[in-house]
This record gives C-alpha cells, structure tokens and sequence, in this order.
C-alpha cells in the first residue's frame, strides 16, 4: 500500500511520497502546488490543508500525519487564501491580463471571447473592441474569481470608481 507523509513546513503543507504517478497527478491538481527536489515534496499553500488530508485519504493511502497538521485538524483551524495578483496593461490593439497559474483565473479569462494565451509571455490577450467596455468586462469576469487586480498605469484612467 502507498504511504503519503503530509506535515507542516512554515506557511505550507508538505506532502511527501514515493513516486506514483497517480499520486503525482493529484499533487499537481491543487493550485498554487511546487515541487521541492531537493526535499522530494510537494508544497502546497496551508489554506488547503484539510482539502490535502481529504484528497489523499481518498487515494487508498496510508497518510501519516505529523503532530501540527494533527492540531490544527482537531482545532477546525481555517487559513484564508491569499487573493491571486492580476496584472491588466495594454499592448498594442489588446489587453495582456498576466498572474500566476489559478484554474479559477484561467476559466473565468477562457469565457471570454477571442482571447488568446501566448505561452511566450505567459499572458492572456483581449482584442480591445470599444475601449472602456472592453476593459470592464475583463474586469468584472476576473473579480469573480476573487482576485486582486492591478492596472498598468496607463490605464488607471480609464475606469470610473
């Protein structure tokens, strides 16, 4: 049977395991996730904690759980989630909207028509068609992701508050 260690490492969740690609691929699954490889863990943001324990125990896994996550699982402790930075500037005839990868980010930028990802500069580009219009809506569709977003200086104007 597979084992998953899962403690605490400062402001993260450390999940450590033998290589499994199943297991992998629901590491992967949580936002804002890295790999050390020095440490060979996955390190994920301690909000998720009770989501880390949940998923894993679902996997038929043996989980072993060190002293802290144990408390904080007894305690009901809630983290809240850091708000994700979006970047929104101009370039050329198109908004470039830029952040780190969220799936909550990426689905609400994907429901907006003609955007294009350029993997080059990691961003996401809206054809600007009325200029005001165009950016409130990309705004209005981000924030219902929740995140906080940043305008380029250029465009702080643009926008009624």
């Amino acid at each position: 049977m597979r084992t998953v260690r899962i403690g605490r490492k400062g402001g993260e969740v450390a999940v450590q395991f033998d290589y499994d690609e199943k297991l992998v691929e629901v590491a992967r699954a949580f936002p804002k996730r890295r790999f050390d490889p020095e440490t060979k863990e996955w390190l994920v943001p301690l909000y998720l904690y009770k989501d880390v324990m949940r998923i894993f125990e679902d996997q038929t896994c043996v989980v072993i759980v060190d002293a802290e996550i144990e408390k904080l699982l007894l305690e009901g402790k809630e983290f809240e989630a850091e708000a994700p930075e979006v970047f929104i500037r101009r370039v050329g005839n198109d908004y470039m909207v830029s952040f780190d990868y969220d799936p909550n980010l990426v689905r609400e930028i994907r429901s907006l028509e003609e955007r294009k990802f350029d993997p080059g500069t990691k961003g996401w580009f809206i054809p600007i068609r009325d200029e005001i219009k165009t950016l409130e809506e990309v705004i209005s569709k981000l924030r219902l992701a929740r995140c906080q977003i940043k305008l380029h200086d250029d465009l702080k104007g643009s926008l009624k508050r």
